[in-house]
């Protein structure tokens, strides 16, 4: 890897009023080489002296697409019936087919669906900008014309060059052109120390490991090369290539292959994956970031970011776990934002068509591209090396006479207000790029912050972007360390550490051992008060540490997370604590080991968060979290709960305010317990006895429908809950629903249906089955049924079955997280779709569920309606009742 921005770089910068001229020569040309490298020679010109000219489309591209299409999408993942581990694209090797049976399926590739026309215009409706195919993957498969091996297209049914109409088609729509090839790892043509060495009746395979060179260098000369110099001469000029996989490939193969790239193409591309690392030579003019997004700009070397829909890159027929297209755009915001370019794969199917869900994310990709694609292409990276104020991104423009802003805005501010801090600049405009009238908004300076007046109503339900013009040279100043729309987030880069270093690759302070180490940050406090603690972690064991500001200390538990790997996607971050804050103002916030129940921790960032007061909600529903409670007990948060011990007398209360609805609420706890609980609920001095039972060993807590309370007055009503625990007992809290939230109906089903029947496929171990979903309707004694694994369609989804043909005018799901799940919700998407007369399904609408829930117009008629579900987190919702109006 090239060098990247460090964390003491980045601190140091922090300390400085950063001007945009004296970084827009690093921010318009990034180069991976120092000025007084030597040269590197390929092809008769020096690479280092070029990479700036020849990369200049690359700089400004931002957004390709990827396409991983071969022999390997027949097999669609699975062989024999057996699902293949890992990438479907790799199915041969990890699933030991016999040479010729995967060869022979080969021979039969006929893809009648291909339409590169129609490819290509795909991608430039997306807003993409250049293509890159693979030409040869591992499987050593030509996509091409060559005359070098027969193992390829020419000789299969389909019996044409793929690559060259592609070619043709990008061309057409102005879409720049790539190719990928592996040079190394080749088990059709003997490449990878002697090919499908699991199959020896095709590849005589040797351990004597002095044969391999032997062998590989034949591999080299009678295959890689000529490909290469194929590739590289019968297609016009190409824009890229693509290497990947330099198993065993020596430095004089590297320039071989370099010399033949550049000899053919002088004006073309490469990525970094020609050589093996710690080869002499680094031919690359990018760096890959494969599944991956760095968590700082990086500015010293031109990147890109190659990530895929789904959770492969080959087609698999079975992988139903795409992202969202809310994902899918922060993805690219977020690679842009930090000054790299991203590339989305598709994996096409073996007749060439799309997979509808990759249509589907690209259309609506598309279409948000229309409108916000300004502020992506010919864009640069963040000046913001600081977190910001609002969860989101940050593209710019850098003119002679100023900074055009593309603040890239993913929650929407409730109040109305947009906080951006650091922008100390008095000649500021502010623009919502949606508003073709570019109609000012009112801008308002604070102390190295401004405030900008936004509508109520976001502009875009995915990422709405603000623009800010700024006049003259950017002014900015380091603000790190106070409270802002996501809470107070201390970066593990930003901590001043002891006996624990930060890791810029996995963006965290990693392999956490030394029990006197150390983390602290400074941190601003505008009041005192009860804050939650929340950490983004990765340890196998339970770990205990210790948090201190100023002179207020309190006992943190982070829970094992079951995977060590701090960029896997989708960790989740955990409550792992309560914080009393005595005193406003500027302070030292440190994190230690504690003396006992320490282990090995790996960690991301803290986040520090308010407390949030128990007010009514927009269906009438009361939230009562156990960390919003006046509490005065020894009691420690543990993901996310109040931690009850053993015969421990505990009182919670809440000043829960009724401003609407009055009358009979059913309680909904959520906990976690292996010994049934008795609680007591008073409201006023009126006593509501409940008996929660056990929830067995669940690992997760349980929603569970405890009884009924009454509220008779509107206005402020004390609520408070007691109790002696039964052994350890996780609360996390109470919600109060209107009486008929759950009620049945015997109605027809086009007035309203509870739900019925779902997809989800739980193993029933004993415990509190009732809290999952069964085949049965909900009613006003049913417990309130969940689904978690958000990101997998089958646990997400479920059909309404009318029997016949019915016109359905309206529909009103009601849907709903657990407490203190707002960014979830916030991320949850609802995709309706209804079976045709023909008996094919069709896609209705995908709404986010925060939309879904104020109701729809649908004026149709169908029997079958399915509702599916994805987010891009985790976390866990509800479905009560669909109600379907004719």
């Amino acid at each position: 890897m090239k060098p990247v921005l460090s964390a003491s770089s980045a601190k140091s910068t922090f300390h400085l009023t950063l001007l945009a001229s004296c970084l827009a020569s690093l921010l318009l040309q990034p180069s991976p080489l120092q000025a007084d490298q030597e040269p590197l020679m390929a092809g008769g010109q020096d690479l280092n002296a070029t990479r700036d000219d020849r990369m200049a489309w690359f700089r400004d591209a931002k957004f390709g697409m990827f396409i991983h299409w071969g022999v390997y999408s027949m097999f669609e993942g699975e062989y024999q019936g057996v699902p293949s581990p890992r990438y479907a694209e790799w199915i041969w090797n990890n699933a030991r087919i016999p040479a010729k049976e995967y060869m022979d399926t080969g021979k039969a590739f006929n893809p009648v669906a291909y339409d590169p026309v129609e490819w290509a215009k795909m991608a430039k409706d997306a807003g993409m900008t250049y293509m890159v195919i693979t030409a040869k993957h591992h499987d050593g498969f030509a996509m091409f014309d060559t005359e070098v091996s027969d193992w390829g297209v020419n000789n299969t049914e389909w019996g044409k060059d793929v690559i060259a109409p592609l070619k043709e088609a990008a061309n057409e729509e102005g879409l720049r052109f790539g190719m990928y090839y592996s040079q190394s790892l080749d088990w059709g043509n003997h490449g990878d120390e002697g090919g499908t060495h699991w199959d020896r009746s095709y590849t005589e395979y040797s351990r004597d490991k002095s044969e391999w060179p032997v062998r590989f260098n034949q591999y080299m000369e009678d295959i890689a090369k000529p490909q290469v110099a194929e590739l590289t001469t019968n297609y016009g000029e190409v824009d890229m290539f693509w290497w990947d996989m330099p198993k065993n490939i020596t430095d004089g193969q590297a320039q071989d292959l370099a010399d033949i790239l550049w000899g053919n193409q002088p004006n073309i591309v490469s990525n970094g994956r020609l050589t093996r690392t710690g080869a002499t030579f680094d031919y690359g003019d990018f760096d890959t970031h494969e599944q991956s997004i760095p968590p700082v700009p990086q500015l010293e070397t031109y990147w890109e970011s190659c990530m895929t829909m789904n959770n492969t890159w080959g087609y698999r027929v079975s992988d139903d776990d795409w992202k969202s297209t809310s994902e899918l755009i922060h993805n690219l915001t977020g690679v842009v934002s930090k000054g790299g370019n991203y590339l989305l794969n598709i994996g096409p199917k073996a007749d060439g068509s799309f997979p509808q869900p990759s249509i589907d994310r690209l259309r609506d990709i598309g279409e948000w591209m229309k409108v916000n694609g300004e502020a992506i292409h010919g864009t640069t990276a963040t000046p913001f090396l600081f977190q910001q104020a609002f969860r989101g991104a940050t593209t710019q423009r850098i003119h002679d006479d100023g900074v055009t802003l593309y603040l890239h805005v993913y929650e929407w501010p409730k109040n109305g207000e947009l906080t951006v801090l650091g922008v100390t600049n008095k000649e500021v405009g502010a623009y919502l790029l949606a508003d073709e009238k570019r109609t000012p908004l009112k801008v308002t300076h604070g102390e190295n912050t401004l405030r900008i007046a936004v509508p109520e109503q976001a502009p875009d339900q995915y990422s709405s972007t603000v623009v800010l013009e700024v006049k003259g040279e950017l002014q900015l100043e380091e603000v790190t360390g106070v409270m802002t729309a996501n809470g107070m987030v201390l970066r593990s880069l930003d901590a001043e550490a002891e006996g624990v270093e930060y890791n810029d690759w996995h963006n965290s302070l990693m392999d956490w051992t030394d029990t006197n180490g150390s983390a602290s940050w400074e941190v601003d406090f505008a009041e005192p008060g009860r804050y939650a603690v929340q950490m983004f972690h990765g340890n196998m064991e339970e770990s205990h540490m210790q948090l201190s500001v100023g002179e207020d200390k309190t006992s943190l538990i982070i829970p094992a997370s079951g995977d060590t790997n701090m960029r896997r996607k989708y960790a989740k971050p955990s409550i792992i604590g309560e914080v009393k804050i005595s005193k406003a103002g500027k302070q030292l916030l440190t994190l230690t080991p504690s003396e006992e129940g320490f282990s090995k921790i790996n960690m991301g960032e803290l986040t520090i968060l308010p407390l949030i007061d128990a007010l009514q909600g927009p269906d009438g529903n009361i939230a009562l979290h156990t960390l919003s409670a006046d509490y005065e007990g020894d009691a420690v948060v543990y993901r996310g709960a109040r931690r009850f011990l053993d015969q421990q007398k505990e009182t919670l209360s809440w000043e829960t305010t009724i401003t609407r609805q009055t009358g009979t609420f059913d309680a909904v706890a959520t906990y976690r317990s292996e010994e049934p609980q008795q609680v007591t609920m008073y409201v006023g001095d009126k006593a509501y006895p409940f008996t929660l039972k056990a929830t067995g060993e669940f690992p997760e807590p349980l929603n569970l429908h405890i009884g009924q309370i009454d509220l008779t007055e509107s206005g402020t009503t004390e609520v408070r809950f007691e109790t002696t625990a039964n052994g350890t007992f996780d609360f996390y809290g109470i919600e109060l629903y209107e009486s008929d939230f759950y009620a049945s109906s015997e109605e027809p089903l086009s007035v309203q249906f509870p739900i019925a029947r779902s997809h989800f496929v739980f193993e029933d171990k004993g415990q509190a089955p009732d809290a999952h979903y069964a085949d049965k309707l909900l009613d006003g004694k049913s417990s309130t049924r969940w689904i978690p694994s958000p990101r997998h369609q089958d646990n997400m989804g479920f059909e309404i079955d009318y029997g016949s043909s019915q016109q359905v005018s309206t529909i009103t799901p009601v849907i709903e997280t657990r407490l203190n799940q707002t960014d979830y919700f916030n991320s949850l998407e609802m995709t309706v779709s209804y079976m045709d007369d023909s008996g094919e399904w069709k896609k209705f609408t995908t709404l986010p569920a925060s939309e879904a829930n104020k109701g729809f117009e649908v004026n149709k008629a169908a029997r079958l309606w399915r509702f599916d579900f994805s987010s891009n987190r985790r976390g866990t919702f509800s479905v009560s009742q669909m109600i379907m109006e004719s």
